[in-house]
């Protein structure tokens, strides 16, 4: 096995917690309606997907899902509820990012969206601010698991794909990371983060 010389961190629920049930709490309240039928209407489409690779702009995703959960509240409703799922850092994360910065080349990869992009980079700037750089799919126009998001990245990095190790809480990603020469680790847990970086020597 190589030595990883860079380290890539997904940011939701590496970095990051997530929990979509916040947004549609935030919804019920402000729309007045049951929560749990936003679960039953959700889900991540061709639009999202398009969203998530820049090729729209905010308003139009956020009348997409406010047409598909059935919601009739403002854009400032919905954004705000679109982000309360962002729900605070990982606990200990921070702690592993601040050892390991400045000792080794480390990067955060997610596929997020421009109004997700901004709540994050204010609100979590003291834990982002400590990555080499940042890649976002909305950004680059590549999504995990594609193959080409991870070519992107080895290729802005500077690096073969095999010196980096890459952690991901979506199995699908790890393996789509792994196709395309990354080593790879499938965080359950923080426990999982701090497994993968102590066999590496990290």
């Amino acid at each position: 096995m190589v030595q990883p010389k860079a380290l890539l961190f997904d940011i939701g629920n590496v970095v990051i917690e997530v929990d979509m049930r916040r947004s549609f709490d935030h919804w019920g309240a402000a729309a007045g309606m049951d929560p749990s039928v936003f679960a039953e209407r959700h889900h991540r489409d061709a639009v999202h997907h398009q969203y998530e690779r820049g090729e729209i702009e905010t308003a139009v995703y956020m009348e997409h899902l406010r047409t598909l959960l059935g919601l009739d509240i403002g854009p400032a409703q919905m954004i705000d509820g679109w982000n309360a799922l962002l729900t605070g850092e990982v606990e200990g994360i921070a702690e592993v990012l601040e050892r390991l910065a400045g000792k080794v080349p480390i990067y955060a990869f997610s596929n997020t969206n421009e109004a997700h992009v901004d709540h994050l980079t204010t609100r979590f700037s003291h834990l982002l601010d400590l990555f080499d750089a940042l890649f976002v799919s909305n950004a680059i126009g590549h999504r995990k698991p594609d193959l080409q998001s991870f070519r992107h990245v080895a290729d802005a990095v500077g690096l073969p794909a095999a010196e980096i190790l890459f952690f991901d809480d979506l199995l699908e990603n790890v393996d789509g990371a792994r196709s395309a020469g990354l080593q790879a680790v499938h965080v359950r847990s923080h426990d999982d983060v701090l497994q993968g970086l102590s066999q590496h020597g990290f």
